[in-house]
């Protein structure tokens, strides 16, 4: 999870090779936004600029960690929200969601705290602005007791529940999915979205279950344009 420079030279290279491992496995990648604690002088954009063009130009999905931004913000003195709003929000196909360690001068991603108010907060401006996605709750050091971690669950359960707004409409002339030749055919419906009970075994993970089906599941008209984007219903 080393760090890299924001550069156009550094953004074609990592396109040309997220577009070669989706070439040869001929599935699109999901690509996460890591934390980090030091940056490049030589840096030309910002991290969701960057972010932003990669996944457009190598048609790939992002998972968003929400926590990640929270950090990384705090840490290079960048504002959050606009991090999150300035993403493509149709390729987001998953949040994730921890706590940190807070060193006063810089935060770390240790997934050993509860998610603090101001994560939720984003997650609540990430979850209205895709429309809902499927949540993965990372908690996998310092694990405490089962009724902890799954109150952080249900937690994030409610904010899944909250109305959403209606999805804005596909821009003018936006590119298709990456739907790939024998993809099953599309589906129509959605099942609500539902939490797991109990932490993933050696992890101390826990999930909430996504809606939707498997991959390729969506098609080109559909509101949500990426195959592995999981589109979950209000739930009431």
């Amino acid at each position: 999870l080393l760090p890299v420079p924001f550069t156009e030279a550094t953004l074609a290279h990592v396109v040309a090779r997220v577009r070669a491992v989706q070439d040869f496995l001929e599935r699109p990648l999901v690509l996460e936004n890591p934390s980090s604690y030091v940056t490049f002088a030589h840096s030309t954009m910002s991290e969701w600029e960057f972010v932003s063009r990669l996944a457009e130009a190598a048609d790939c999905g992002l998972l968003l960690d929400v926590n990640n931004v929270y950090v990384s913000s705090f840490n290079h003195d960048l504002d959050p929200d606009e991090f999150i709003r300035s993403l493509p929000h149709r390729r987001i196909v998953q949040f994730h969601l921890a706590g940190h360690a807070d060193y006063v001068t810089h935060l770390i991603d240790t997934h050993d705290h509860h998610v603090i108010d101001p994560v939720w907060e984003l997650y609540r401006t990430a979850h209205q602005l895709t429309g809902g996605v499927s949540t993965l709750l990372e908690w996998d050091a310092r694990i405490p007791p089962f009724p902890v971690v799954h109150a952080e669950v249900l937690k994030a359960k409610r904010f899944m529940g909250e109305r959403l707004p209606a999805p804005a409409a596909a821009p003018a002339g936006a590119s298709a999915p990456h739907v790939l030749a024998g993809d099953p055919p599309p589906s129509a419906t959605g099942a609500p979205a539902a939490a797991l009970d109990r932490p993933e075994a050696g992890t101390g993970e826990s999930a909430l279950a996504a809606c939707g089906s498997a991959a390729g599941a969506f098609p080109a008209a559909a509101q949500v344009p990426h195959p592995l984007h999981r589109l979950c219903p209000e739930v009431a």
